[in-house]
């Protein structure tokens, strides 16, 4: 994280990516299924079982009985969202902050002596919408208490 600019958002945008990608990488690994094969769900059971979201090791991550249709669980989308989903989220974190760590370097040989110009154009190549995803893994990782299981 060595962006030179202490005291703006440089050091906050590298500090974000990087302890997002931390913070996902860790849940990933955390899950109960291991990698890499996906979530699955099975809708071959008694129809007083309803649908079942399992993981390769057969435990049961999710499931919607047939007795109670309404209850919130979206088993399409965690089957999606499984451990191997994180860990390639967390993987295109760390791309974004070794391509905006290099250009913090490019950036400084650049414009040695203009601080002015190293600020505006790093500003201008942080993407708003990694920015505004790192944003989304802390929130959601302080909700469940993780983020304290994971040093920044």
């Amino acid at each position: 994280m060595a962006a030179p600019h202490e005291g703006n958002h440089t050091v906050d945008y590298a500090d974000s990516i990087a302890s997002a990608a931390d913070l996902l990488r860790a849940a990933a690994r955390a899950a109960k299924v291991p990698a890499p094969t996906p979530w699955a769900i099975d809708r071959t059971g008694p129809a007083d079982q309803g649908d079942v979201l399992y993981a390769e090791n057969g435990n049961i991550v999710a499931d919607r009985s047939a007795d109670q249709p309404g209850e919130d669980v979206d088993l399409p989308y965690l089957a999606l969202a499984n451990p191997d989903f994180g860990l390639a989220v967390a993987a295109m974190l760390d791309d974004e902050l070794n391509a905006y760590q290099a250009a913090v370097a490019g950036v400084a040989a650049t414009f040695p002596h203009d601080e002015t110009r190293r600020r505006d154009w790093l500003a201008a190549r942080e993407n708003v919408h990694t920015l505004n995803l790192a944003r989304l893994i802390h929130e959601a990782a302080a909700r469940n208490g993780l983020a304290a299981a994971v040093a920044p």
